[in-house]
């Protein structure tokens, strides 16, 4: 039998490890979207899961970003106290951001929601980006396939693939962005970039690669006090300038949390394949020697989901357990050894975190 047999009890385990993170990242700041649609309703849920935090011991605070703030500030920036990169530098590199974002809405053809693109952000006004998504496929270890993976993965690779046209015209034949003193380009080789197969063939799930996740990864050991991990959010589709869960963990774990975390979709993160399998290899916090030689930030990440996975644990422990739903309870009973490997393949199961969330966490 799988370890989740439906969506419901993959929900319950992010539910948790989400809980746990806010509990230990206490100044993690966190964003209501508003998009002029449902904004009171968006409103009323996070409240829901706010009251719901609190009635847990955790408490956090939201602040309100919307659409009109995009332009403002496209760039997603991990904090790391280099207070000069977040305010004149972001300025004048902004122009730059903002011609891309232009070019790609007034010639795309399908939505590209999604569009978050990795970089590096210099003191010097100059930013380097990385690629959008990178997606590859991998054997389910924990539930079964379904169609629904296979529609996914159409969608994700038709947007990865609309996107990286679009950087590839930008920059053709080496060519720059320039405006007076900033430089925006690609970076030469881009060595965790592959070739996403055409579907996921023999009823395989797929992994995603965020921008920041790549960034970190990318530029691992990044010590310059001149440069920070940033992540481009590009298109009038790729709405919250902010991080989702899984990267918010990630960011957190290795000394450059998130600006401000969200609590939409997550769906399908994941390390590049190579780090994937090494990840598969390590059979619990003690057995870590598959990842030697990876960076450190892997690691990290690994440590971080088991602290997250305890933590909200104990925020539960903390409540009568006749208040649990059945998923719950089905969550803290998981191997922890493997718990970071499920929760990546729990991610396959897509949704926002806030529903995750307020579908799971008991009324008090």
């Amino acid at each position: 039998m799988s370890i989740f047999d439906t969506s419901a009890q993959a929900g319950a385990l992010c539910a948790i490890i989400a809980l746990g993170f806010m509990d230990i990242a206490k100044d993690q700041s966190y964003i209501v979207f508003h998009d002029g649609k449902d904004d009171a309703g968006e409103d009323a849920r996070h409240e829901q899961l706010r009251k719901k935090l609190a009635n847990l011991g955790v408490n956090i605070s939201f602040q309100t970003q919307s659409s009109s703030d995009k332009p403002l500030q496209p760039v997603i920036l991990g904090r790391t106290g280099r207070e000069k990169l977040q305010g004149d530098v972001v300025g004048d590199i902004r122009d730059l951001m903002n011609r891309l974002e232009k070019e790609v809405n007034s010639g795309k053809h399908i939505p590209l929601r999604g569009a978050y693109i990795g970089g590096l952000l210099s003191a010097d006004c100059k930013a380097e980006l990385l690629d959008p998504s990178i997606l590859y496929c991998y054997a389910p270890g924990y539930r079964e396939f379904t169609p629904e993976v296979e529609a996914s993965y159409q969608n994700a690779l038709e947007v990865t693939q609309a996107v990286q046209d679009f950087l590839q015209t930008e920059f053709k034949d080496g060519s720059r962005q320039k405006k007076r003193g900033s430089l925006l380009y690609q970076a030469d080789p881009r060595p965790i970039s592959t070739a996403a197969p055409k579907s996921t063939e023999n009823k395989k799930l797929f992994g995603s690669v965020h921008g920041m996740t790549q960034s970190i990864i990318h530029y691992a050991g990044n010590a310059d006090t001149s440069k920070v991990n940033m992540e481009l959010a590009l298109s009038a589709d790729t709405c919250k300038v902010a991080s989702c869960i899984p990267c918010s963990i990630f960011m957190w774990a290795n000394g450059t949390p998130a600006s401000a975390a969200h609590f939409g979709r997550g769906d399908n993160w994941n390390f590049p394949s190579a780090i994937f399998e090494r990840i598969q290899m390590c059979s619990g916090p003690d057995q870590l020697e598959p990842l030697a030689g990876y960076p450190l930030c892997v690691k990290s990440w690994m440590e971080a989901v088991w602290k997250s996975y305890d933590a909200g644990k104990a925020c539960l422990e903390k409540v009568s357990q006749t208040v649990l739903s059945e998923d719950l309870k089905h969550a803290i009973q998981l191997d922890r050894n493997q718990i970071p490997r499920m929760f990546l393949e729990a991610l396959t199961f897509e949704g926002p975190f806030l529903s995750k969330m307020l579908n799971v966490l008991p009324e008090i």
